[in-house]
Formats: C-alpha cells, sequence, structure tokens
C-alpha cells in the first residue's frame, strides 16, 4: 500500500512536470508566431523540456523538504530560515550558474519552489484532514457498537430474570408445565445465542422467537392471555431490529395483562405502507399511567432503535381510543440482498 502511494505521488509529480512544459511550449510557440517568427512547436517542446528538466529532478527534493520542515508549529522560524537558504540553492542548481543567468531567474525559481512547497502542505493538510475524519467516523461507529451491545446486554438477562421467575412460580403448583417452560426457555435461549451480535433480522425470524415466547407466557397465565398476530406474508421477510419486538410484548403482559385477574388481548400487527415498515404492539389494558412506569424494555428499545436507524425511525408510544395503550415501531422496509 506505501509503495503504491509512492508510485502515485511520483506520477502525478510526472504528470504535472509534462503539463508544465506542454504549456511552456505552446508559450514560446505563440511568442514566436507573434514576433515574425516561424511556429516551430517541437523545437519550443524542446527548449521548454531542457528549461524544466532539472525540476524533475529537484521537485521531489523540495517535496520531501517542505514535509521535512513544515512551516507551522513551534519551530517554524528555524523551518522558514532553512527555505529561504534552499530556495537559494535551487534557483543555483536549476539555472546551474550563481551569475547572470541566476540573476535573471532567480525570482522566477524561487515563485515555483513555494509553489511547490505550498502544494505540499496543501496536500498534506486535506490528507491529515481525511485521516480525521475516517478515524472520527471509525470511533462513531465504534461507540454506536458498544451502545448497542450494552443495551441488549441489558435486554437479554431482563427478559431472562422474569422467565425464570415464572418457571420458579410454577414448580411447586404443576412440575410438568414448570419443565415443559423450562424446554421452551432453552429453545428461545438457544435462538438467543445463534443470533450473535446481528443487528437485524427478518421479519419472519423474529416472529418466531416471539411465538416460542408467547407460549411460555401462555403456559404461565393460561386462559387469561388472548393473543392475535396479524403478519401479511408480504412483509415477512423485511429486516427488523432483532429482538425488539419481545420487550414490547413482554412490557404489554406485565403492566396490563398480568396484573388482572382477567387477564387481556394482545395484538402484533405488522403493515408495509410507502415503503415503511409498521409494527405494532397494543393490548386492551389501562394505558400507560406514567413515564416512570413504562419499564426498561421500552426505554432500551426506543435507545436501540435511535442507534440502528437514527432519524429515520419511529417510536410512538400511545393510549388507544378504545382502551389499552400501544407501541408502534415504523421503519424503513428493506430486504437482505440476494
Amino acid at each position: 500500500m506505501k509503495a503504491t502511494r509512492q508510485l502515485g505521488r511520483l506520477g502525478a509529480l510526472v504528470g504535472a512536470w509534462c503539463a508544465v512544459v506542454l504549456f511552456t511550449a505552446s508559450q514560446y510557440s505563440l511568442i514566436y508566431t507573434a514576433t515574425g517568427g516561424a511556429a516551430h512547436f517541437p523545437m519550443a517542446l524542446r527548449v521548454s523540456a531542457l528549461q524544466w528538466l532539472p525540476w524533475l529532478v529537484v521537485g521531489p527534493c523540495v517535496v520531501l523538504l517542505a514535509r521535512r520542515f513544515p512551516l507551522r508549529g513551534a519551530h517554524w522560524p528555524q523551518h522558514l530560515a532553512i527555505h529561504l537558504v534552499a530556495t537559494v540553492v535551487v534557483a543555483a542548481v536549476v539555472t546551474r550558474s550563481f551569475g547572470a543567468a541566476f540573476l535573471r531567474n532567480v525570482h522566477s525559481e524561487a515563485i515555483v519552489y513555494w509553489l511547490l512547497v505550498a502544494s505540499t502542505h496543501l496536500a498534506d493538510s486535506l490528507h491529515r484532514a481525511r485521516e480525521r475524519e475516517s478515524h472520527v467516523s471509525r470511533l462513531e461507529v465504534q461507540l454506536a457498537d458498544a451502545r448497542l451491545a450494552a443495551l441488549q446486554s441489558q435486554l437479554h438477562p431482563h427478559f431472562l430474570f422474569n422467565t425464570l421467575h415464572a418457571v420458579s412460580s410454577l414448580i411447586h403448583e404443576d412440575a410438568d408445565a414448570a419443565e415443559d417452560m423450562l424446554t421452551a426457555l432453552s429453545d428461545l435461549l438457544r435462538t438467543t445465542l445463534s443470533r450473535g451480535s446481528q443487528r437485524e433480522v427478518p421479519l419472519h425470524d423474529e416472529i418466531d422467537f416471539l411465538e416460542r415466547y408467547l407460549e411460555i407466557q401462555k403456559m404461565r397465565l393460561g386462559d387469561r392471555l388472548h393473543v392475535t398476530l396479524d403478519i401479511p406474508p408480504d412483509v415477512v421477510d423485511v429486516l427488523v431490529p432483532s429482538f425488539a419486538i419481545q420487550p414490547l410484548v413482554e412490557n404489554a403482559i406485565r403492566h396490563a395483562i398480568a396484573p388482572r385477574r382477567a387477564g387481556g388481548h394482545l395484538e402484533i400487527r405488522a403493515t408495509q405502507v410507502d415503503g415503511r415498515l409498521r409494527l405494532t404492539v397494543a393490548d386492551d389494558g389501562p394505558g400507560f399511567p406514567t413515564e416512570a412506569g413504562r419499564g426498561i424494555g421500552l426505554e432500551n428499545t426506543r435507545e436501540r432503535l435511535a442507534q440502528l436507524y437514527g432519524d429515520t425511525c419511529r417510536f410512538t408510544l400511545a393510549d388507544r381510543p378504545t382502551g389499552g395503550a400501544a407501541v408502534t415501531i415504523e421503519i424503513v422496509a428493506r430486504t437482505k440482498p440476494e
């Protein structure tokens, strides 16, 4: 990679030299024509090439000097003095004289020298700016990944502890049901581990995971839990945040259905409109009492969505006009590339 960059810089320098030679040759040719001479471009090109040939060797040296002694930082006065001396030396090398030719051309050669120095500093400054921008971007991605991982690590234990609590409540009442629940829990944990650090999964995978979770809750709540799943076939392949629906369902069961003697009805619906997927988890409970009572699952889901999608997603909490609460996630509908 380093060799490639060096070859690229050398090629750019040679290209710039050729452009200057061609420009100067065309200028000489026009001068010959304007003064009544013959417009002999090959001769003008030869004269121009000979004039600029020393710069093909001296130019890389000037670039190295510009990088070795940059005109910034605490030592810029000393570096400026070095460049002033180098300007005189380079002008003498290019004109191959300290006599009349040197005096006639020292100003033009000095201009070329400082143009090279300025171009080098500009190119290096742009390179450093791109490196800083790339570094900041990498840090932002790493920070977002770390924050997302932290949020997921909060969700999974939260779900696990609640499920184990449900198992413990059945051990003495119904050992077979508790065993079935533990089997279902092991399937859930196997699914969780198999996903690893996946950020998004197809909706059908998320619904499959959710159905396993609901099996556990139905074992615990029995006929008190009624569930409606409305997932049209045209949305099952849309990508959704991994483990995003389960905490919404868990929150509804915990706050709106489990505390009520009669239980309640849970609805999970998905629709796709104008290229956006809308996921809704609704219940027929008492609604949202206070901000503080909405639970860690909802807040973490909100944070995860913000980390994954930024401003392109919507996360809304609302009381339903007919009673109960509804949580809606709206994201851009995307599928895995084939």
